[in-house]
């Protein structure tokens, strides 16, 4: 997401007539742009982890990761915040799966302070002891690690219980996936404005537009993912929020290559 700063600034200065008269003056794809390039000046660069972990022991598994969120937001400066989702509602399929959301400053940070900090080479190890079949690439398949974006009102510094929503979207290519986070962008800003509950929400590309994984794991070209949290549990009007009239169209199935994760999950922060 390239920043839109300057461009705010100018808009700032603008008068809402003057903004009206350019804004119908504009092609339909450059209302699309310039509505974007406004959007994405809200959104924070991040880099995150979004984790799907499938355990033998998700009682231990839990604990574990809710133990270690506290302490990675806690010492590690460029950690920010984390939520701890745990396991979803529904469905069945993936109610063995324990589902998390780390946030960092940068990928650099990530890789230094994060990775050389003593009690998370401790967390990691114990992690692994508890892989549902022992191997971690088939136990976390479908965690995505690299470049995030995201926004959040000031009620979302505040730790404890929030409501989450994982909405994952299989496109039918790369190029409609980049229609869809470009779309996600615009649409999440306007209901960040609108809905009183929601307090943060955060997107992750493909992982060929901005994954940082390891060797071995696949480049995926076509997945979207988006996170929603709310203060309280509101999740039912999630789908009216993520404009589904206007994305069916980038996906072969949409009933079957769109999910929703619902979530009571743990929310860390400094």
């Amino acid at each position: 997401m390239a920043s839109a700063a300057s461009l705010q600034e100018q808009i700032v200065g603008a008068s809402e007539d003057e903004l009206q008269k350019f804004f119908e003056t504009l092609s339909e794809a450059d209302r699309s742009k310039f509505l974007l390039a406004v959007a994405t000046a809200s959104w924070t660069d991040g880099f995150g982890v979004c984790g799907r972990f499938a355990s033998k022991d998700p009682v231990e598994t839990t604990k574990l990761v809710l133990a270690d969120a506290k302490i990675q937001v806690k010492e590690e400066v460029g950690a920010p915040w984390m939520t701890v989702m745990g396991h979803p509602r529904a469905p069945e399929a993936e109610k063995d799966k324990l589902f998390w959301v780390a946030a960092f400053h940068s990928k650099e940070v990530y890789h230094t302070e994060h990775t050389n900090r003593p009690s998370n080479k401790t967390f990691v190890s114990e992690l692994m002891a508890t892989c549902a079949t022992g191997n971690p690439i088939v136990d976390m398949n479908g965690t995505y690690r690299g470049a995030m974006y995201y926004m959040e009102k000031p009620e979302a510094k505040n730790p404890g219980t929030v409501y989450v929503a994982l909405s994952t979207w299989k496109t039918k290519d790369a190029e409609s996936a980049q229609k869809l986070l470009d779309m996600l962008q615009i649409d999440t800003a306007k209901s960040m404005e609108t809905e009183a509950e929601l307090l943060q929400c955060v997107l992750f590309p493909t992982a060929l537009l901005g994954g940082d994984l390891p060797d071995g794991a696949p480049r995926d070209d076509r997945t979207v993912q988006m996170v929603q949290v709310f203060k309280s549990d509101v999740l039912k009007t999630v789908q009216s929020m993520t404009s589904a009239d206007k994305w069916k169209d980038l996906m072969e199935d949409p009933g079957k290559d769109y999910m929703v994760l619902e979530f009571e999950a743990q929310h860390f922060t400094k």
